[in-house]
């Protein structure tokens, strides 16, 4: 399916794909880090 779709778009969408799992990985690096600033 994404070989049907224009490159750019194919681009965009790695792009936003990456953008959510690296807003996922500091979303989870925050809470981790929670704890032991409250120490």
């Amino acid at each position: 399916m994404l070989n049907r779709l224009p490159i750019l778009q194919q681009m965009e969408h790695r792009n936003i794909l990456k953008k959510t799992e690296w807003q996922k990985k500091r979303a989870s690096q925050k809470f981790l880090n929670l704890p032991k600033k409250l120490d």
